[in-house]
């Protein structure tokens, strides 16, 4: 982190600093989004989880002068088997909050979003937050499904206006070829982006060692910012590589706990 800071100047907002205000037990990766609403260094900002990638100018995409909120891509689910899969329990959340609607919603991937500063009171946060500790099962994939809940509750109650801009790409929702005839490592490294997007490698993480192709462009940025450091090539790949081993230490550890329990 520290070396971020030198490289490109951050700003670094760490989640364990806040855990008093939230007052909530949970993990610190679920107040990352939080803390960006409380003290982001911008009134108006673009979230990113951290296994997303800028393609071109994305912000000149993004128009947040009339809504406080933009979602990057969206769905709207048809059946209940498909809000239960991907967002949260239709059924459940009605008895939680009668009042809510969960059907014709816009729903998105929460990886990234562009948002106001001010979205949420503190108020408002603690209370999400301990209902979400409370009710953990009625919702999917982390906080996803509890994030969109929260937007748009909001929304549902005339508080905010959300609109949506379709530029963030699930990488797992195109095959291999697809996705790098649309986003290759040559348009990469000549600057040349026919269309703008953040894409998101969410699901099984862009890493040398799963064998996927996609992985190239998110090694490519890992790299890159090696070669910003100051280090040659050579010395880059060595610290790359050296992640990759870190990370695979950690899954042959975890899997060997998993076996020891039985």
């Amino acid at each position: 982190m520290d070396e971020l800071v030198r490289v490109y100047d951050v700003t670094v907002l760490r989640t364990n600093s806040y855990l008093h205000t939230f007052a909530i037990p949970l993990s610190g990766n679920y107040y990352v989004k939080w803390v960006a609403f409380l003290d982001a260094p911008f009134d108006r900002f673009l979230y990113l989880d951290s296994d997303a990638i800028v393609w071109g100018n994305v912000l000149a995409r993004l128009q947040l002068q009339d809504h406080q909120f933009m979602s990057l891509n969206t769905s709207v689910p048809d059946s209940a088997d498909a809000l239960n899969n991907w967002w949260f329990d239709p059924v459940a959340l009605r008895q939680l909050d009668p009042q809510f609607d969960p059907w014709g919603k816009p729903l998105f991937c929460a990886g990234a979003f562009a948002a106001w500063k001010s979205l949420f009171t503190i108020s408002e946060m603690r209370e999400l937050l301990k209902l979400y500790h409370q009710h953990e099962s009625v919702f999917r994939f982390g906080d996803q499904g509890f994030f969109n809940y929260a937007v748009f509750r909001k929304q549902q109650r005339g508080e905010i206006r959300v609109s949506s801009c379709d530029v963030q790409i699930p990488a797992p929702d195109l095959t291999d070829e697809e996705f790098l005839r649309r986003f290759s490592l040559d348009q990469l490294q000549r600057g040349h982006f026919p269309e703008c997007a953040v894409l998101h490698f969410c699901g099984i993480k862009p890493l040398i060692q799963y064998c996927s192709r996609k992985a190239q462009l998110f090694t490519w940025f890992r790299f890159q910012f090696f070669r910003d450091l100051g280090l040659g090539k050579a010395a880059a790949w060595t610290r790359v590589m050296a992640e990759e081993g870190q990370h695979m230490a950690y899954r042959i550890k975890r899997k060997t706990r998993w076996l020891a329990r039985g």
